[in-house]
């Protein structure tokens, strides 16, 4: 298999993790592209219409986007217990997590494409502010949540500890027009959980690097 990757994508990494914990890491190849939202990669184009990444190439031709397809497929090819549970509230909230997590990520690269591509006049302070205040209410739904999460790692916990990651390494929140957020101090309940779960080989297997 062949996922199509670009830098420290965190939706990457998201799938990456899923493959290091299933025991599939090694049957991926993994093809860097060059893209930006105005600038894609022709070769992924011809392999996604919509151009982003990640997309996994399967053995056959077919073609699987986006993180969330891709991470489903993957939990569908082996025989040990799986990351998305197959019924009852345990697979609602796995999914919601992950969509809530994901939904932390669109919000803080939104929020990095307004202050780091966009030329400076044009950029709309309104939106990183609206952007930024997404990615806090999230942050406080899950530090009030995580005391409840399962000792046993799933898809939503996998998808949270990736877009906790990639605040840290990016640091969208610095371009708050509010001011800079310590999100520890905030949510250190959070944090402490998050500090166990990324010691697990998956995810430092997967740390993102400039």
């Amino acid at each position: 298999m062949k996922l199509y990757t670009s830098g420290p994508s965190p939706f990457v990494r998201k799938v990456l993790v899923v493959a290091h914990e299933i025991g599939l890491a090694s049957a991926i190849i993994s093809v860097p592209v060059v893209l930006s939202p105005i600038a894609p990669d022709a070769g992924l184009s011809s392999k996604n219409p919509l151009g982003k990444i990640p997309a996994l190439e399967l053995e056959d031709g077919t073609v699987l986007y986006d993180s969330r397809v891709i991470c489903e497929y993957l939990d569908s090819r082996h025989t040990g217990r799986k990351l998305i549970p197959e019924a009852g509230a345990a697979r609602w909230s796995t999914l919601r997590h992950e969509a809530l997590a994901d939904g932390i990520l669109d919000a803080g690269i939104a929020v990095r494409y307004e202050t780091f591509l966009r030329p400076e006049p044009l950029r709309w302070s309104s939106w990183v502010e609206g952007q930024c205040q997404k990615v806090l209410a999230s942050i406080d739904v899950l530090s009030a949540e995580c005391a409840g999460f399962s000792e046993q790692i799933d898809l939503g916990q996998i998808a949270i500890t990736c877009s906790l990651g990639w605040l840290e390494f990016r640091k969208p929140l610095d371009s708050d027009p509010r001011g800079p957020v310590d999100l520890r101090a905030r949510a250190p309940r959070l944090f402490d959980w998050y500090e166990r779960t990324r010691k697990r080989p998956s995810f430092v297997a997967t740390e993102p690097r400039i």
